[in-house]
């Protein structure tokens, strides 16, 4: 940085010199009399700086690498000895692309003039494949080696590896070799070897493993009696193969017909397709399938709803009906739609279009073909090369070298840039040398020229490969959010308030509780909350959030079946609606479907969910509007578990009332209580929060007690017995903040740094594992924290300056990490 900030000013001097006036003296370019030079000098750094994450933590040649830390932005970045281009730079995060290095370890080093820190890092050889299949949340390779790879969900052994844990990397299938090609299904996997057999693995519940049982197999099982194959294609439940003489046969589940063999019986072994010969080609989607054969016909059968089998009806099929093909050389089947690529390049689809992906510019579905036209939408789309459909989109290839999606994208998987869906094709942005594409149900795969793979979409379950799993177990700084002055996490989505009083929130958007006034699935990126400004404080629910302004009156938006928006209605709402005959709030605090607002004089209302009495109004009928909590006056501070609400009163005792079930009220009893009991023998409480089943309050002194559900150590007391009063969290000292999960806690230290203990299983722990912990143990690499946040699957930390750091479970952009762009990140 230092060195090339030096050579940046010493050709601006060149340029100026070069630039000036022959004819005119050095005066004309002194500074005027009481004007000052203009600064240039180096900023200078004010802490040494320190890495808390690097992401992701394999490296390969090309690819965005995220560093997050502190004091990073005033610093050189150093890897294997060669100063690197840093792209982005802030205090808590910068970014830099990978430069072409073999695999192998490096170290990456960040320095300035206070210090440097320094990170072994991990550079991998990309995956190098000749094909690879997609399923519905995990995907295969076959290797130059002719093995196969997978990787993603394995539920029931649908990586082939002997064993059911998902992997965020490729793992190798057992015992497989000379493969020629693969297919996946929803939860099963099969591979044509160059013998003409097939062999299968996974679920089996309707025997499509086709070795005659339901048992499911975690490795490869031989599909009876079935050889001379040589075209395997898998719908979700079932399989089709084209043999060599040109007929087909299938196996597996067939409620709707999907075996063609003119029954609705599931079939444990290969059975044949009813009268169907000189077949080419074959195409299986989750619940039909297609044949193109030599007479310039299609041969569909299975499910019909949509009119994907051609024949212009909607029954379903058991045995194939025949449509004109003329003119295709390949048919591709999906989501219920049906696509042929012609001679001319061109592509035709019928069949469901509710989210586009029949790419004509229209969400209409159709009986009969329709042409896809090209992002203009007044032109056929042409010269395609490959067409994969996916449940909810479409993908191709051009012969050009081009890569085009189309339909459904609210996770990104279009792949340009964008999360809004489209009903013509869009340009693939980030990759321009794919040989195919492979869509599934949200997410998608390119195989590059290069034989390397690429992915986007959505990640849970580790599908995209890039060896997460969607769990990131210690602090990532947000991007372009350095300037909050709150924040609070909800269930699967988070909210901040800027530094001029909006508010910004991302990730899952059901119930619409994102406040964007759109119904797009979930957000990467913190997105503008609409007609809200001058707001001081957010409050997070299961699938609503709130907000309030300086002034004291309270907003709401999503879910509001139990009246949690507190407008006077049970009606939900994509934007903020104002909580009725509110004023004078000074907080506000979220449970799962409640909310509660300490007011200037003391008071606390609250309005939602009552179940349990958590409005604390002496009764348990839920409520659209606020109602006092009976008999609180001198309260000054409030926190909210799920079905349970505290306060803090002036004298520094704690009151709780709700749900007091495994003792979460602290009142040394089991009984609900739908008004304030007060919390057994805690004084000089000074900050507090609920969770599921538990509460915990920091103390004037700095230590902290909790009490209520215990079982996974979220009492912090080095035991997993449940406490009906307060207990003391063993070795804990100078917490000024707490927050409260489902079943963990974490506190933010005097000096900046934080601790948290309890449940661990998305790494929300921060601790870099994913290992439950009945103590406190460190959040990795943070310092100067002064606020932090707690979700069902996921953490934030608000450092001093403002910016963010997240950890946990990535899924639904709960951390807003954008994957709307291929990531290639799989290794050998």
């Amino acid at each position: 940085m230092f060195v090339k900030h030096f050579f940046a000013l010493l050709l601006l001097s060149v340029f100026i010199s070069g630039c000036s006036n022959s004819g005119s003296d050095s005066s004309d370019f002194e500074p005027e009399e009481g004007s000052s030079e203009p600064d240039t000098s180096e900023p200078e750094a004010t802490v040494a700086p320190s890495i808390t994450t690097v992401f992701p933590d394999v490296l390969f040649a090309g690819g965005e690498i995220q560093v997050s830390g502190s004091g990073l932005d005033v610093v050189d970045v150093i890897l294997n000895g060669e100063l690197l281009d840093v792209a982005l730079q802030s205090a808590h995060e910068l970014t830099f692309i990978t430069p072409e290095l073999p695999a192998g370890n490096y170290e990456l080093t960040v320095e300035n003039s206070l210090g440097y820190q320094t990170q072994t890092l991990e550079y991998a050889n990309k995956l190098q494949a000749n094909s690879m299949a997609t399923g519905e949340s995990h995907s295969c390779a076959i290797k130059s080696d002719q093995t196969v790879v997978c990787w993603g969900h394995n539920d029931y052994g649908q990586l082939g590896n002997n064993s059911d844990e998902d992997s965020g990397v490729p793992v190798q299938v057992v015992g497989l070799t000379n493969v020629a090609a693969l297919s996946l299904g929803a939860s099963h996997s099969c591979a044509l070897k160059d013998d003409g057999t097939v062999n299968c693995w996974g679920q089996n519940a309707f025997g499509m493993l086709g070795n005659g049982s339901t048992d499911e197999s975690w490795v490869p099982v031989v599909v009876s009696g079935l050889t001379t194959v040589t075209v395997l294609t898998s719908g979700a439940t079932f399989n089709c193969a084209l043999k060599t003489d040109g007929t087909v046969v299938c196996w597996g589940y067939n409620r709707i017909g999907q075996l063609g063999d003119g029954t609705t019986t599931n079939a444990l072994e290969p059975v044949e397709v009813l009268g169907l010969t000189n077949v080419i080609a074959i195409n299986s989607d989750s619940g039909h399938t297609c044949a193109l054969k030599d007479d310039e016909t299609m041969a569909c059968w299975g499910y019909n709803a949509e009119g994907q089998l051609g024949d212009s009806t909607t029954t379903n099929a058991s045995t194939f009906v025949s449509i004109a093909a003329e003119n295709v050389q390949a048919i591709e089947v999906g989501g219920n739609s049906t696509c042929v690529i012609k001679l001319d390049g061109t592509v035709d689809c019928w069949g469901d279009n509710s989210d586009g992906k029949l790419g004509n510019g229209t969400l209409d579905s159709t009986l009969t073909p329709v042409a896809v036209t090209d992002s203009t939408g007044l032109a056929p789309l042409e010269n395609v090369a490959t067409l994969s459909m996916g449940d909810y989109h479409t993908c191709a290839t051009t012969h050009d070298n081009k890569a085009y999606c189309w339909g459904y994208n609210e996770i990104g998987q279009l792949a340009n840039d964008s999360q809004l869906n489209s009903a013509t094709p869009v340009l693939v942005t980030q990759d321009t040398d794919l040989d195919s594409m492979h869509a599934s149900i949200d997410h998608t795969c390119g195989l590059k020229k290069d034989g390397s793979i690429a992915c986007w979409g959505y990640d849970f379950y580790g599908r995209l490969g890039y060896d997460s799993i969607s769990e990131i177990p210690s602090p990532v700084s947000i991007p372009d959010l350095n300037n909050t002055i709150h924040h609070d996490l909800g269930n699967d989505h988070s909210c901040a308030v800027e530094d001029n009083g909006t508010v910004v929130c991302w990730g899952n958007n059901f119930k619409n509780k994102l406040g964007t006034g759109s119904t797009i699935y979930a957000s990467h990126e913190p997105s503008l909350v609409i007609g809200l400004s001058d707001v001081s404080q957010v409050s997070l629910g299961e699938h609503h959030s709130c907000a309030m302004q300086s002034t004291g009156g309270v907003f709401c938006w999503g879910d509001n079946g139990t009246g949690q928006l507190g407008n006077g209605s049970e009606t939900d709402s994509s934007t903020p609606v104002e909580i009725s005959n509110l004023t004078s709030a000074t907080a506000v605090s979220s449970g799962r479907d409640h909310n509660c607002a300490l007011k200037e004089d003391g008071t606390v209302v609250c309005w939602g969910y009552n179940y349990y009495g958590q409005l604390g109004n002496g009764t348990e009928i839920d409520s659209s509007t606020p109602v006092v909590v009976s008999g609180l006056t001198d309260a000054v501070a409030i926190g909210l578990g799920d079905v349970h609400s505290c306060a803090i009163k002036s004298d520094a005792s704690v009151v709780c009332w709700g749900s007091n079930r495994n003792g979460a009220l602290g009142n040394g009893l089991s009984d609900d209580s739908s008004i304030p009991v007060a919390v057994v023998g805690l004084v000089d409480a000074v900050d507090i929060d609920g969770g599921n089943l538990h509460t915990c309050a920091v103390k004037a002194d700095g230590t902290t007690q909790c009490w209520g559900d215990n079982s996974y150590g979220q009492l912090g007391n080095d035991q997993m017995i449940e406490s009906e009063e307060p207990v003391i969290v063993t070795n804990l000292t100078d917490a000024v903040k707490i927050s409260l999960g489902n079943n963990d806690s974490c506190v933010i230290k005097a000096d900046g740094s934080g601790q948290c203990w309890g449940q661990n299983n998305y790494g929300k722990l921060g601790d870099g594992t994913l290992t439950d912990s009945s103590i406190p143990v460190d959040i990795k690499g943070l310092t100067g924290a002064s606020d932090i946040s707690l979700g069902v699957y996921h953490s934030c930390a608000r450092y001093e300056d403002g910016a963010l750091a997240c950890w946990g479970h990535t899924g639904s952009g709960k951390l807003a990490s954008e994957f709307s762009y291929p990531y290639v990140l799989e290794r050998d």
